[in-house]
């Protein structure tokens, strides 16, 4: 019988360690990569944030040069084209890509506002009501 070649035997510790090293690796992405990955879509809930903060600076702006807000009918639009018979317009007060959330849809916008003089709100990634995390709504109010 021969004996076993050494470079067999290394060759197993070597798979084991591998084997070993790629189990520990699964186990902690398992545990923690869906939380790191739901910390960088949080970003897109700033981003929206921050795009809410553009566009309230337009409305008010809007409102102090034609006297009122844009009406529910002329929605956020009313930022970009000048509406009929606002003879005070001075836009653009934003540009287009301003009037989408990170999520490419477009904001909401009432008025009069249930719960400030316009509500502006996005319903976050799922697009639905509700939702925590990275699905949740944002909004101008508090």
């Amino acid at each position: 019988m021969k004996p076993p070649l050494p470079h067999t035997k290394r060759w197993r510790i070597i798979m084991v360690e591998l084997l070993v090293v790629l189990s520990l690796g699964g186990f902690i992405w398992f545990f923690f990569g869906g939380q790191l990955i739901e910390q960088l879509r949080g970003g897109q809930t700033e981003v929206a944030q921050n795009r809410m903060k553009i566009l309230e600076e337009a409305l008010l702006q809007y409102g102090r040069d034609v006297g009122d807000y844009p009406s529910q009918n002329e929605g956020l639009d009313a930022l970009i084209e000048s509406p009929r018979g606002a003879p005070q317009w001075q836009g653009p007060y934003t540009s287009p890509p301003a009037l989408l959330d990170p999520w490419n849809r477009s904001f909401y916008y009432v008025y009069p506002g249930h719960h400030g003089v316009f509500d502006l709100y996005s319903l976050g990634r799922d697009n639905k009501k509700g939702g925590v995390l990275v699905n949740r709504d944002v909004q101008n109010w508090p």
